[in-house]
Protein backbone atom coordinates (compact mmCIF):
# COMPACT_ATOMS: atom_id res chain seq x y z
CA UNK A 1 0.00 0.00 0.00
CA UNK A 2 2.67 2.71 1.26
CA UNK A 3 4.43 1.81 -2.45
CA UNK A 4 1.56 2.44 -4.53
CA UNK A 5 -0.11 5.13 -2.41
CA UNK A 6 2.49 6.98 0.11
CA UNK A 7 -0.49 9.77 1.24
CA UNK A 8 -3.10 6.82 2.31
CA UNK A 9 -0.65 5.05 4.48
CA UNK A 10 0.71 7.72 6.11
CA UNK A 11 -3.19 8.47 6.89
CA UNK A 12 -3.58 4.99 8.48
CA UNK A 13 -0.66 5.49 10.08
CA UNK A 14 -1.82 8.80 11.55
CA UNK A 15 -4.94 7.25 12.90
CA UNK A 16 -3.06 4.13 14.09
CA UNK A 17 -0.74 6.55 16.80
CA UNK A 18 -4.11 8.94 17.54
CA UNK A 19 -5.48 5.68 18.45
CA UNK A 20 -2.95 4.00 20.46
CA UNK A 21 -2.52 8.02 22.07
CA UNK A 22 -6.10 8.03 23.02
CA UNK A 23 -5.92 4.24 24.60
CA UNK A 24 -2.82 6.06 26.72
CA UNK A 25 -5.26 8.86 27.90
CA UNK A 26 -8.43 6.84 28.92
CA UNK A 27 -9.53 7.33 32.65
CA UNK A 28 -9.17 4.70 34.53
CA UNK A 29 -12.11 3.53 35.10
CA UNK A 30 -12.44 3.07 31.42
CA UNK A 31 -9.43 1.12 31.43
CA UNK A 32 -10.53 -2.22 30.99
CA UNK A 33 -12.42 -1.95 28.14
CA UNK A 34 -9.47 -0.76 25.91
CA UNK A 35 -7.25 -3.67 27.53
CA UNK A 36 -7.55 -5.42 24.29
CA UNK A 37 -7.77 -3.02 21.97
CA UNK A 38 -4.28 -1.29 23.32
CA UNK A 39 -2.66 -4.77 23.04
CA UNK A 40 -3.83 -4.84 19.05
CA UNK A 41 -2.69 -1.67 18.62
CA UNK A 42 0.64 -2.00 20.18
CA UNK A 43 1.47 -5.17 18.36
CA UNK A 44 0.18 -3.25 15.02
CA UNK A 45 2.43 -0.24 15.97
CA UNK A 46 5.58 -2.70 16.83
CA UNK A 47 5.04 -4.37 13.13
CA UNK A 48 4.68 -1.27 11.09
CA UNK A 49 8.06 -0.36 12.83
CA UNK A 50 9.42 -3.22 11.62
CA UNK A 51 8.08 -3.16 7.82
CA UNK A 52 9.80 0.75 8.47
CA UNK A 53 6.51 2.12 7.81
CA UNK A 54 6.81 3.98 11.62
CA UNK A 55 9.83 5.84 12.76
CA UNK A 56 10.94 4.38 15.98
CA UNK A 57 11.02 7.23 17.29
CA UNK A 58 7.30 7.02 17.22
CA UNK A 59 7.02 3.75 19.15
CA UNK A 60 9.55 4.38 21.35
CA UNK A 61 7.95 7.60 22.24
CA UNK A 62 5.14 5.59 23.72
CA UNK A 63 6.59 2.82 25.05
CA UNK A 64 8.35 5.27 27.12
CA UNK A 65 4.92 7.09 28.19
CA UNK A 66 3.86 3.47 28.90
CA UNK A 67 6.99 2.70 31.13
CA UNK A 68 6.34 6.23 32.86
CA UNK A 69 2.82 4.47 34.31
CA UNK A 70 3.91 1.24 34.67
CA UNK A 71 1.28 -0.45 35.96
CA UNK A 72 -2.18 -2.68 35.16
CA UNK A 73 -2.75 -3.14 31.11
CA UNK A 74 0.39 -0.58 30.48
CA UNK A 75 2.39 -3.17 31.63
CA UNK A 76 0.64 -6.02 28.93
CA UNK A 77 1.04 -3.10 26.07
CA UNK A 78 4.92 -2.30 27.46
CA UNK A 79 5.29 -5.75 26.92
CA UNK A 80 3.58 -6.32 23.72
CA UNK A 81 5.65 -2.94 21.88
CA UNK A 82 8.77 -4.91 23.04
CA UNK A 83 7.97 -8.41 22.39
CA UNK A 84 7.06 -6.97 18.55
CA UNK A 85 10.10 -4.31 17.93
CA UNK A 86 12.56 -4.81 20.22
CA UNK A 87 14.92 -6.65 19.01
CA UNK A 88 14.63 -4.81 15.97
CA UNK A 89 15.24 -1.65 17.69
CA UNK A 90 18.06 -3.10 19.50
CA UNK A 91 20.09 -3.87 15.70
CA UNK A 92 19.21 -0.47 14.52
CA UNK A 93 22.23 1.94 15.05
CA UNK A 94 20.05 5.06 15.56
CA UNK A 95 17.47 3.02 17.90
CA UNK A 96 19.74 1.10 19.69
CA UNK A 97 20.89 3.49 22.68
CA UNK A 98 17.40 4.72 23.33
CA UNK A 99 16.17 1.23 23.30
CA UNK A 100 18.93 -0.23 25.63
CA UNK A 101 17.53 2.83 28.29
CA UNK A 102 14.59 2.24 27.76
CA UNK A 103 14.81 -1.43 28.49
CA UNK A 104 16.65 -1.21 31.56
CA UNK A 105 14.13 1.10 33.06
CA UNK A 106 11.75 -1.53 32.56
CA UNK A 107 13.84 -4.07 34.50
CA UNK A 108 14.21 -1.50 37.29
CA UNK A 109 10.35 -1.00 37.18
CA UNK A 110 9.99 -4.96 37.38
CA UNK A 111 12.25 -5.18 40.31
CA UNK A 112 11.18 -2.19 42.57
CA UNK A 113 8.36 -2.93 42.04
CA UNK A 114 5.70 -5.69 43.45
CA UNK A 115 4.28 -7.30 40.28
CA UNK A 116 2.05 -9.83 40.23
CA UNK A 117 3.55 -13.36 38.78
CA UNK A 118 1.68 -12.90 35.46
CA UNK A 119 3.03 -8.77 34.58
CA UNK A 120 6.73 -10.23 35.85
CA UNK A 121 6.10 -13.05 33.39
CA UNK A 122 5.06 -11.04 30.66
CA UNK A 123 7.94 -8.57 31.84
CA UNK A 124 10.81 -10.96 31.53
CA UNK A 125 9.29 -12.77 28.30
CA UNK A 126 9.54 -9.59 26.61
CA UNK A 127 12.88 -8.65 28.03
CA UNK A 128 14.26 -11.75 26.59
CA UNK A 129 12.84 -11.67 23.76
CA UNK A 130 14.37 -8.21 22.90
CA UNK A 131 17.77 -9.72 24.16
CA UNK A 132 18.13 -13.65 24.09
CA UNK A 133 20.15 -15.17 26.66
CA UNK A 134 23.11 -16.64 25.42
CA UNK A 135 23.21 -20.34 24.04
CA UNK A 136 25.33 -22.65 25.80
CA UNK A 137 27.54 -24.41 23.96
CA UNK A 138 25.92 -27.51 23.18
CA UNK A 139 28.44 -30.60 22.66
CA UNK A 140 28.51 -32.61 19.74
CA UNK A 141 27.41 -35.66 20.29
CA UNK A 142 28.98 -38.37 18.26
CA UNK A 143 29.16 -42.23 18.52
CA UNK A 144 30.65 -43.91 20.98
CA UNK A 145 33.54 -45.36 18.94
CA UNK A 146 34.31 -41.67 17.44
CA UNK A 147 34.57 -40.44 20.95
CA UNK A 148 37.00 -43.32 21.71
CA UNK A 149 39.28 -42.28 18.85
CA UNK A 150 39.01 -38.62 20.03
CA UNK A 151 40.01 -39.87 23.21
CA UNK A 152 43.10 -41.26 21.99
CA UNK A 153 44.24 -38.71 19.41
CA UNK A 154 43.64 -35.81 21.53
CA UNK A 155 44.04 -36.72 24.89
CA UNK A 156 46.11 -40.05 25.40
CA UNK A 157 48.71 -39.54 22.81
CA UNK A 158 49.62 -35.52 24.72
CA UNK A 159 50.57 -37.94 27.53
CA UNK A 160 53.40 -39.50 26.05
CA UNK A 161 51.40 -43.28 25.81
CA UNK A 162 52.26 -43.89 22.06
CA UNK A 163 52.73 -47.10 22.06
CA UNK A 164 49.45 -47.43 24.11
CA UNK A 165 47.28 -45.51 21.63
CA UNK A 166 49.43 -47.38 18.84
CA UNK A 167 48.27 -50.45 20.04
CA UNK A 168 44.69 -49.76 20.68
CA UNK A 169 43.94 -48.15 17.64
CA UNK A 170 45.36 -51.23 15.95
CA UNK A 171 42.42 -53.19 18.09
CA UNK A 172 39.48 -51.26 16.42
CA UNK A 173 37.66 -52.01 13.26
CA UNK A 174 39.79 -50.55 10.69
CA UNK A 175 37.36 -50.25 7.39
CA UNK A 176 35.00 -48.08 9.71
CA UNK A 177 37.54 -45.98 11.34
CA UNK A 178 40.46 -45.25 8.80
CA UNK A 179 38.85 -42.05 7.53
CA UNK A 180 38.34 -40.80 10.98
CA UNK A 181 41.54 -41.37 12.27
CA UNK A 182 43.06 -39.62 9.78
CA UNK A 183 40.90 -36.72 10.04
CA UNK A 184 41.89 -36.77 13.79
CA UNK A 185 45.12 -36.78 13.18
CA UNK A 186 45.16 -33.82 10.69
CA UNK A 187 43.09 -31.41 13.04
CA UNK A 188 45.65 -32.42 15.96
CA UNK A 189 47.92 -30.87 13.86
CA UNK A 190 46.09 -27.92 13.10
CA UNK A 191 45.41 -26.27 16.47
CA UNK A 192 48.71 -28.17 18.81
CA UNK A 193 51.97 -27.61 17.20
CA UNK A 194 53.50 -29.50 20.09
CA UNK A 195 52.34 -32.67 18.81
CA UNK A 196 53.44 -32.62 15.40
CA UNK A 197 56.17 -35.27 16.33
CA UNK A 198 53.69 -36.75 17.74
CA UNK A 199 51.25 -37.58 14.78
CA UNK A 200 54.10 -38.42 12.33
CA UNK A 201 55.48 -40.93 14.92
CA UNK A 202 51.85 -42.52 14.98
CA UNK A 203 51.67 -42.10 11.71
CA UNK A 204 54.35 -44.20 10.62
CA UNK A 205 53.52 -47.41 12.87
CA UNK A 206 49.85 -47.30 11.38
CA UNK A 207 51.32 -47.16 8.33
CA UNK A 208 53.53 -50.20 9.18
CA UNK A 209 50.45 -52.05 9.33
CA UNK A 210 47.72 -50.05 7.01
CA UNK A 211 49.94 -48.46 4.05
CA UNK A 212 46.66 -46.60 3.28
CA UNK A 213 46.64 -44.69 5.64
CA UNK A 214 50.37 -42.76 5.32
CA UNK A 215 49.40 -42.46 1.69
CA UNK A 216 46.62 -40.88 2.70
CA UNK A 217 48.17 -38.78 4.98
CA UNK A 218 50.26 -37.82 2.79
CA UNK A 219 48.22 -37.04 -0.02
CA UNK A 220 46.53 -34.43 2.43
CA UNK A 221 49.40 -32.38 3.51
CA UNK A 222 50.94 -32.27 0.16
CA UNK A 223 47.72 -30.78 -1.01
CA UNK A 224 47.04 -28.06 1.90
CA UNK A 225 50.61 -27.44 0.86
CA UNK A 226 50.03 -26.82 -2.78
CA UNK A 227 46.97 -24.57 -1.29
CA UNK A 228 48.39 -22.64 0.82
CA UNK A 229 51.32 -21.79 -2.33
CA UNK A 230 48.27 -20.95 -4.32
CA UNK A 231 47.31 -18.55 -1.96
CA UNK A 232 49.29 -16.89 0.50
CA UNK A 233 47.33 -15.09 2.57
CA UNK A 234 49.06 -14.25 6.07
CA UNK A 235 46.77 -15.49 7.89
CA UNK A 236 47.15 -19.07 7.31
CA UNK A 237 51.18 -18.73 7.87
CA UNK A 238 50.59 -20.65 11.22
CA UNK A 239 48.81 -23.60 9.24
CA UNK A 240 51.65 -23.45 6.37
CA UNK A 241 54.42 -23.52 9.23
CA UNK A 242 52.44 -26.51 10.85
CA UNK A 243 52.04 -28.28 7.59
CA UNK A 244 55.54 -27.97 6.57
CA UNK A 245 56.59 -29.12 10.14
CA UNK A 246 54.73 -32.42 9.45
CA UNK A 247 56.26 -32.87 5.72
CA UNK A 248 59.74 -32.64 7.73
CA UNK A 249 58.32 -35.11 10.54
CA UNK A 250 56.79 -37.55 8.08
CA UNK A 251 60.60 -37.59 5.98
CA UNK A 252 61.98 -38.67 9.14
CA UNK A 253 59.60 -41.56 10.08
CA UNK A 254 60.31 -42.74 6.56
CA UNK A 255 56.56 -42.42 5.09
CA UNK A 256 57.30 -39.74 1.94
CA UNK A 257 60.54 -39.68 0.83
CA UNK A 258 62.92 -36.87 -1.10
CA UNK A 259 61.27 -37.31 -4.37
Amino acid sequence: MYAVCAHAFACVLSAVEAEFDAQLAARKESVAAHEEPRLRTARYLAELSKFRLAAPSSALLRLKLLLDDFNGSNIDAACALVEGAGRFFMRLPESKVRMENLLAVMMRLRNARNLDSRHAAAVDAAYFACRPPDAAARRRRRPPLQEYIRHLIFERLGQGAIVDVLRKLMKLPWADCERYVLKCMLKVVRVRFSHISLIASLAGGLAQYHESLGVALVDCVLDDVRWGLDNPAAGNYQKRLAEMRLLGEMYNYMLMDSK
